[in-house]
């Protein structure tokens, strides 16, 4: 087995990766369905729909009330508006990013964000837990078109700095963050089980090796730094 290239930089996803986002979205689903619906919505039913369209999220919950989807959506976006102001709504950033993203600074990494949020979204969500996302990513991706993350968009950027893909590490919680990954031809991926959607043994089945699965991003550093510098 050959020998891994050191890497230079790290691209991290946000959502469950960086912040806590299914918490928050599961608790303002749970709140909507039983202040609009009476309906008893539990976290792995959340759980279950995590990543679906909106369509399928709708009527899957909402199917026996006879309302077209994109009218409970838009029951729901007015919902999420008016309790904009609850803190148990808001992702929260875990609390061992920081410390993490300072190890891989202080280490000399090239930090970059590759996420399918919306910027806004984004910033607030990171800002709110005391990130500047322009003060510690030296590129931010955002989605273009059709695709969600667009790593290739990444690797021409750091290129430009001298580093390759093969020195370049992505940070995620789920498969479409490995599929991005291979398709742009990063170095090694690293996941991390905070997400709603693949546990440990996930991660294992779709051949991502033990060693590079981590508990939450505090573990992430270790996995990256040779030793002297973890």
């Amino acid at each position: 087995m050959s020998e891994r290239v050191p890497a230079r930089a790290v691209v991290l996803d946000v959502n469950n990766t960086l912040i806590d986002a299914f918490s928050a979205f599961a608790a303002i689903d749970i709140a909507f369905a039983h202040d609009a619906f009476g309906i008893t919505l539990t976290r792995e039913r959340v759980r279950d729909l995590w990543g679906s369209t909106p369509d399928v999220v709708y009527n899957s919950l909402f199917q026996q009330y006879h309302r077209p989807w994109q009218q409970v959506a838009e029951q729901f976006r007015q919902y999420r508006q008016d309790h904009s102001d609850v803190d148990a709504f808001q992702p929260k950033v875990y609390p061992e990013t920081i410390p993490a993203l300072t190890q891989l600074k202080a280490a000399g990494m090239v930090l970059c964000l590759a996420t399918g949020g919306t910027p806004s979204v984004v910033y607030e969500d990171l800002e709110r837990g005391g990130i500047a996302p322009d003060d510690w990513f030296d590129h931010i991706q955002f989605p273009i078109g059709d695709d969600p993350k667009p790593l290739t968009r990444v690797v021409v950027n750091l290129a430009r700095r001298g580093i390759g893909a093969p020195e370049t590490v992505m940070v995620g919680d789920d498969s479409a963050d490995r599929q991005a990954t291979l398709r742009a031809g990063l170095g090694r991926f690293i996941a991390v089980t905070t997400g709603p959607t693949m546990s440990r043994e996930d991660f294992l089945r779709v051949g991502v090796p033990a060693q590079d699965i981590a508990a939450h991003i505090g573990q992430v550093p270790g996995l990256i730094l040779p030793p002297a510098a973890a």
